[in-house]
């Protein structure tokens, strides 16, 4: 499977931004509601919980 078919959900910024750097997407769960650090690279989605991921990628 292609890399950029491949996703990292985390709840910490810096996992995204190093899921992101070889190529992955990156899903934040913002379950605190607060901002995403700028020093990082962005999510390609940011949800609240994981069960808004899992409505979002079930369809």
């Amino acid at each position: 499977m292609p890399l950029e078919r491949m996703a990292l959900a985390a709840v910490h910024p810096w996992d995204i931004d190093g899921a992101k750097q070889p190529g992955l997407q990156g899903w934040y769960v913002d379950r605190r509601r607060t901002p995403y650090p700028r020093m990082f690279t962005a999510p390609d989605l940011t949800v609240a919980d994981f069960e808004e991921l899992a409505a979002h990628i079930g369809g």
